[in-house]
């Protein structure tokens, strides 16, 4: 955001879609001739990237290893997801993908593949390096089109715990705790909480 381009561009983070299924990108840089979709990063320890299965492998200093989602899978996933997305509105614009570690210090292990991992610094670098393509939508159908985007957003709201570990569902234990008994009996009043067992506000 600190950095200006010289072509018409728009940046939209945190953009959540729906095309045959829903999809949520991180950054999305879009212009009158391209759209880079960014898939941003912030995990601590020592990164590993593997492709076969595709998963992303964290390292803590206290040797715990833990799996997620490969960022490889999701770039991908989310570029194939916006051309269709575009497609529907009979919208061709070429779309890359990127994904940005949010720290430089950051250490990762990467195997080849084909999608650029970028430290934030090198983002403009990236954008500037581009293919130079005509541009393919005129002033009015590229401001048509972010505001689509943003009209179509629909801000992700995760399904309740309860509902996606049903199993566990007897051990919750609903109720907002009092700061001064702990008990879970806090009460809403007016602009206050009020605890129902010990009274304290």
């Amino acid at each position: 955001e600190r950095y200006k381009f010289p072509m018409n561009y728009r940046i939209l983070h945190d953009l959540s879609l729906t095309s045959h299924t829903p999809f949520q990108i991180d950054t999305l840089f879009i212009t009158p001739s391209y759209a880079v979709v960014f898939e941003v990063k912030n995990i601590a320890g020592e990164l590993k990237v593997l492709v076969n299965p595709p998963q992303l492998q964290r390292t803590l200093e206290n040797g715990v290893v833990s799996g997620f989602k490969s960022p490889i899978t999701q770039v991908r996933n989310n570029c194939q997801l916006l051309q269709d997305w575009l497609r529907a509105r009979n919208i061709e614009l070429p779309i890359y993908g990127a994904v940005v570690l949010a720290y430089s210090k950051q250490r990762i292990e990467l195997l080849d593949t084909s999608v650029p991992f970028l430290f934030p610094e090198g983002v403009p670098l990236y954008i500037r390096n581009l293919p130079v393509t005509p541009q393919l939508l005129d002033e009015n159908a590229f401001k048509k089109l972010t505001n689509e985007l943003l009209a179509c957003h629909k801000e992700f709201i995760p399904q309740p715990i309860c509902k996606m570990f049903p199993y566990l569902a007897n051990d919750f234990r609903p109720g907002v705790a009092c700061p001064s008994c702990q008990k879970l009996s806090m009460e809403k009043c007016q602009r206050n909480w009020r605890c129902l067992s010990c009274q304290k506000v």
